[in-house]
């Protein structure tokens, strides 16, 4: 089941082209990086997926919907990307931030109720922050937080998951964890994710298909066919194609 088909999307911010001709299908169980440039449009078609931005051009859709009528947002966690300057004294617990994501699927009056808190043992248990549900957020390390921003999109048991630069701010050892821990919840827990990131060096290793956006759809495919393809070489040049794909580079040992 497709769960994103993207077909011809064109946005702008005035005169300004973001993204152009984009088209791409996302289906279920696929484990999805987007990396690029910045200013490649990547935040912006993801703005695009939630609707949060009108199309000048093409369609969106989730589930088979036209994301203008889709309402069905609690199939989908949304990480956005992480404030790097969250005081330390910031009055939340961690508790208190995974059990704020059930609020989303909640009409009106929102509130939490005691048999929702199993909800947040469980995704909390799943990211392994168990440990830490009482600390402040902003005491937490930007590894530890972005681990709860992840259980705080997964409380309500999504289908997709939707990441912007989860590992942005955090050492590339705690990086790879963070992609590890990701690849658990898509092949254990069957969830689609797909994330942005500028990590294509390590990326690439854990997503099964890499698209690489620079306002138009440079390359849509698996890691080692990305690495094999002439899109790599004009973009990162033949000596750092090494160095991104390692074992996947075609050319390894030639260099």
């Amino acid at each position: 089941m497709n769960l994103i088909e993207i077909k011809n999307v064109c946005v702008r911010y005035g005169p300004i082209e973001a993204l152009c001709s984009i088209s791409l299908t996302i289906a279920s169980g696929d484990y999805v990086a987007i990396i690029g440039p910045n200013g490649s449009g990547k935040t912006t078609l993801f703005k695009a997926i939630l609707n949060l931005l009108p199309l000048t051009e093409g369609s969106i859709s989730l589930y088979g919907t036209d994301v203008r009528r889709f309402t069905q947002w609690n199939k989908i966690g949304y990480v956005p990307q992480v404030s790097r300057n969250l005081h330390k004294g910031f009055p939340a617990t961690v508790r208190e931030i995974v059990a704020s994501g059930i609020l989303s699927a909640k009409s009106f009056p929102r509130m939490i109720f005691r048999k929702d808190f199993s909800k947040v043992i469980r995704a909390m248990e799943t990211v392994g922050v168990c440990d830490l549900s009482n600390r402040l957020i902003g005491e937490l390390s930007g590894g530890q937080q972005q681990r709860v921003f992840l259980a705080r999109a997964m409380v309500n048991d999504p289908d997709l998951l939707l990441l912007d630069e989860p590992t942005a701010a955090i050492d590339p050892a705690t990086r790879e964890q963070f992609y590890k821990t990701l690849r658990e919840i898509n092949s254990q827990f069957g969830k689609t994710i797909v994330l942005i990131s500028h990590d294509a060096s390590n990326i690439g290793h854990f997503a099964t298909k890499l698209a690489y956006l620079d306002k138009h759809m440079v390359f849509y495919g698996r890691f080692d066919q990305f690495c094999a393809s002439p899109e790599m070489t004009r973009y990162f040049g033949p000596h750092a194609q090494h160095l991104i794909c390692g074992q996947h580079c075609p050319m390894k040992g030639k260099l």
